[in-house]
């Protein structure tokens, strides 16, 4: 969808991961020294959050790979009392975006997709993203189980929305 947006849009196109995993974290994380990780952990999301700020404000589409709201979905493995209050810090650690988008699409057809994780467990994460709306009411759900383009020209014209609604009540 990203890759789509960057292909399809009229305005320049910038994405920045907001995952709670990937990239500076894992670097961050193996340091195991409690403070300095946790510091380190929230210094790597507000570099990824102001990188995003910048493109903002340089009048560019920004689309959030992910984003921090990572940390309403259960991890593959348990997690103890310590590291689940540190997950609820890094998930909200930062303001949230001017929209959010949930692709949905069935467990069993993601596993599909990409051969990633049990289909139960996608189904698990399904229902848990789907459950972000509590967080973010007006958090656009988007059937992803359809055609690719069909997916992106939606997602486009949600996006046009917010920028027409934003420019009719500025």
């Amino acid at each position: 969808l990203a890759a789509g947006l960057a292909r399809t849009f009229p305005l320049p196109v910038k994405q920045v991961y907001m995952g709670l995993t990937g990239g500076m974290l894992r670097r961050v994380d193996k340091l195991r020294i409690p403070g300095v990780v946790r510091v380190g952990r929230l210094m790597v999301i507000w570099a990824r959050y102001l990188r995003a700020r910048y493109h903002l404000a340089r009048g560019r589409l920004l689309v959030f790979d992910r984003y921090i709201y990572d940390s309403e979905v259960p991890t593959p493995f348990p997690l103890g009392p310590s590291a689940g209050a540190a997950r609820w810090m890094d998930g909200h650690a930062c303001p949230g975006p001017d929209m959010v988008v949930v692709l949905d699409a069935p467990g069993a057809l993601m596993h599909e997709r990409k051969g990633e994780y049990d289909p139960v467990m996608l189904e698990l994460w399904r229902s848990r993203f789907l459950s972000v709306r509590r967080r973010v009411p007006d958090a656009e759900i988007v059937d992803a189980s359809r055609d690719p383009e069909i997916v992106l020209r939606d997602v486009s014209a949600r996006i046009w929305r917010r920028y027409l609604h934003r420019w009719l009540t500025a």
